[in-house]
């Protein structure tokens, strides 16, 4: 059986992608820690003093890239925001950044992996499709507001079903801000932190818990409001 050299290019680009993530995500990983940051606090506020905006633009490359890396530095970079330029800014550049590296990675899924793996797993992306289709940006908005599953994972299976582009990027906007807030209030407080766990306090949680109730309240009135019509029509005579 000949090779479709098309789907070929796709899969040594897809390869070459993932192998540039995980380099860059190596190469920085001894600068993405809390060690790090605490170490070189004036050094780094210093730099972002003298070239603010070269900072803003290098942390939203980095943020971008970093929430499509399969290894586990997003929650670093995002943590750098906040420190680097405290609540309220590290809180909107930790949304944008998170937003492009989300709609890039959808786009790249997409394009690298949809076509090779409705190939050879027709029957199952099937099924994915259909999940997708009905419920699929509340699915990716509570795996977003939880923090359950890492960002690419997340950007790797809304870009391989048929979901469609604007309800999985309004489902982003809206899954990221809680985390954002969060990250950012951690590198505000950096020196009272020991470890990425100690970013869920209580007050984190209930701010995560908060989010999750307002975001699903219409799909459960919804729900509701369908419940309550079914069981009148079936009253009727």
């Amino acid at each position: 059986m000949s090779t479709n050299p098309h789907q070929m290019n796709k899969k040594w680009l897809a390869g070459i992608t993932i192998g540039l993530l995980i380099l860059i995500s190596l190469l920085l990983k001894d600068y993405l820690s809390l060690e790090y940051l605490k170490s070189s606090k004036e050094t780094l506020s210093t730099f972002i003093n003298h070239y603010f905006l070269l900072s803003v633009g290098g942390f939203l490359v980095l943020c971008a890239l970093m929430v499509n890396s399969p290894i586990p530095l997003a929650g670093f970079i995002k943590v750098f925001s906040g420190f680097a330029f405290g609540l309220g800014l590290g809180t909107v550049l930790n949304i944008i950044g998170t937003f492009i590296g989300a709609f890039v990675g959808f786009l790249a899924a997409r394009y690298l992996f949809r076509e090779s793996l409705e190939k050879d797993y027709e029957e199952r992306l099937k099924s994915l499709d259909e999940a997708m289709d009905k419920n699929g940006h509340w699915y990716l908005l509570f795996l977003r507001l939880t923090m359950l599953a890492p960002y690419f994972i997340i950007h790797i299976l809304g870009g391989i079903s048929k979901m469609k582009l604007k309800p999985y990027l309004i489902s982003t906007l809206i899954g990221v801000i809680p985390s954002s807030i969060i990250y950012s209030y951690t590198g505000v407080q950096i020196e009272k932190v020991n470890s990425i766990k100690d970013v869920l306090s209580y007050e984190m949680i209930a701010i995560i818990l908060l989010f999750i109730l307002m975001a699903f309240t219409p799909r459960l009135i919804k729900a509701i409001q369908v419940r309550y019509s079914d069981q009148g029509l079936k009253q009727l005579p």
